[in-house]
């Protein structure tokens, strides 16, 4: 039975003549997974907030059509009913928590719908276990990381035992152990307690094993509806996830899960059977030997540029970085990989001095300690992993000029061409809240990059993008690198990383425990190594084009 069912809906925001949702028809049954896909900008998140109410309850707007839950017209159930059965995590977990403490936040969404005081503290405690998230219970929420905040507000959604949970990029900031435990409990909640959810990622690899239908926007319009089956015998490519595109690339003639993914391309007549690091990778320069490390090692020691020594950061008595030295060489693309709070976020910050620490930070042998936050800005940009940080301006074109006006450069035609190489001088007018999550990540990393930086800190840089974005985005990053700069990313998305960086860091429970170059550091790799090299049987490929390299 379709417990949601949309006839005919059209959806315009304030202000805006093109409408965000055109001619929308849907129906999704109960206890199915339903996976929305689409680019920056499709109109995916906007579809999830008119299923639960804020378009146009909040948002305002023009709406036709109609929305029925349980046969029920939205325009008819009030809003704690709505509340009730339906909840959300959106793209900025940032946004809905309201609390201080996780127990809180959780006890303050069975509040709003009328839960009895005797009940909520059971539905607290099993919603966190659930999640097996039960050490947060009275932790602070602004000491979360992006992750578990996300993590808090789907704990949230479980309390609330709504029919329909409605999820916005949940693994956005997850790492893959976490993502993996997500989708795995998700899944959990849709077949044993019968839960329609209805998902919109762009990280799609281990939903679409998960999904039961899967829907594809284009331009605020359906273009795609059907199984997996239907799915891959189609031309979207670009919203597949990873071994399927190497399997459409090696024309394997049939929907697939990743391990018959594998298995198929083990037993390829095509496949390669001697391919070995130096064939994949014979103009890799940085590529090192385990017997020519401690010489590298000093090496780069002779050539101090960003030097972290004995940099330690404890918040009260959580230690989040212990004693992390490495040095950053110039003209190098670095990755920082690790679980959800393992301190990566902290390491950026205590190079930018948004947090104090113990230790040395040096750049080009000044201590940054000793230099002003000002002066640091023009050398070293930074950019969160949250977007609506750079978001103060009423219009696109004056959030960049904002940057520049801050150091008094006046140069317009900085800002005409860092809008055209992020894809958003056609929203140069528009008000930057307006954007979708995918367009406010870029115009954050724009307003950013406009300053030309010698070092660039970039926490999860490519969340909320689709695959084409992302690997525009990599592009112009190594770009950047290759013209003489230093960029160091934090990213979950391993596949990004084995594409576009030099050297990875993983760091666990706030200690470095490995870092070289990217090889090395992925091929031993469970979790943290590329879709590619589990494909194939963890030989040395870690990419597609290696790949393609390889195969006779």
């Amino acid at each position: 039975m379709s417990i949601v069912n949309i006839k005919g809906l059209n959806y315009t925001y304030p202000d805006e003549d093109e409408p965000a949702l055109k001619d929308i028809n849907l129906k999704a049954d109960k206890g199915e997974i339903l996976l929305v896909l689409g680019t920056s900008g499709s109109g995916k998140s906007t579809l999830l907030k008119a299923i639960t109410g804020a378009v146009p309850n909040f948002y305002g707007g023009i709406i036709e059509g109609y929305i029925y839950i349980n046969e029920k017209s939205v325009k008819t159930i009030s809003h704690r009913e709505r509340a009730h059965m339906i909840s959300a995590v959106f793209q900025d977990p940032e946004k809905q928590i309201v609390m201080n403490t996780v127990h809180k936040e959780i006890a303050f969404s069975l509040e709003n719908i009328g839960v009895p005081e005797k009940q909520i503290k059971r539905r607290v405690f099993e919603s966190l276990q659930f999640l097996n998230i039960l050490d947060l219970t009275y932790k602070k929420t602004d000491e979360l990381s992006g992750g578990e905040k996300q993590k808090v507000e789907l704990a949230a959604c479980i309390a609330m035992n709504s029919e329909i949970i409605v999820l916005d990029e949940p693994t956005s900031q997850l790492d893959p152990q976490s993502a993996e435990e997500l989708i795995y409990l998700v899944k959990k909640i849709s077949s044993e307690l019968g839960k329609t959810i209805i998902v919109a990622e762009q990280r799609v690899d281990k939903w679409f094993d998960a999904a039961e239908k899967i829907m594809v926007l284009e331009e605020g319009s359906i273009v795609f509806y059907g199984d997996r089956t239907e799915f891959y015998n189609t031309d979207f490519i670009d919203f597949m996830p990873q071994y399927l595109r190497i399997a459409k690339e090696l024309k394997f003639d049939s929907a697939m899960d990743f391990q018959s993914v594998r298995k198929k391309l083990e037993n390829h007549d095509i496949f390669f059977s001697d391919c070995i690091a130096a064939d994949c990778n014979e103009n890799d320069d940085t590529e090192k030997s385990s017997s020519i490390f401690n010489m590298f090692k000093r090496k780069k020691e002779e050539n101090e540029y960003l030097k972290l020594k004995n940099v330690s950061v404890a918040y009260h008595s959580n230690i989040a970085l212990n004693e992390i030295n490495i040095n950053f060489e110039k003209n190098k693309f670095y990755t920082i990989l690790g679980e959800n709070g393992a301190g990566k976020s902290t390491l950026l910050k205590s190079i930018v001095k948004l947090v104090p620490y113990k230790g040395s930070i040096t750049y080009i042998g000044r201590s940054l300690q000793k230099i002003n936050s000002y002066d640091i800005a023009k050398v070293i940009g930074y950019v969160s992993q949250n977007p609506n940080d750079y978001i103060s301006k009423d219009t696109v074109y004056e959030e960049i000029k904002f940057t520049l006006d801050n150091f008094k450069i006046d140069d317009s035609s900085r800002i005409e061409s860092i809008l055209k190489d992020f894809k958003i001088y056609q929203y140069k007018d528009k008000n930057p809240r307006d954007l979708s999550g995918g367009e406010k990540q870029r115009l954050a990393i724009a307003s950013v990059l406009v300053m030309n930086p010698e070092i660039l800190l970039l926490d999860e840089p490519t969340r909320g993008l689709d695959y084409s974005n992302k690997k525009e985005l990599g592009h112009m990053l190594r770009k950047f690198v290759d013209s003489g700069r230093t960029l160091i990313m934090i990213t979950h998305d391993i596949d990004f990383a084995a594409d576009f960086s030099d050297d990875i860091l993983l760091l666990i429970n706030g200690e470095l425990v490995q870092y070289g170059n990217k090889r090395e550091v992925l091929k031993e790799g469970m979790y943290y190594t590329s879709t590619v090299h589990k494909l194939a049987g963890y030989r040395d490929v870690y990419t597609l084009d290696e790949l393609k390299g390889c195969i006779k």
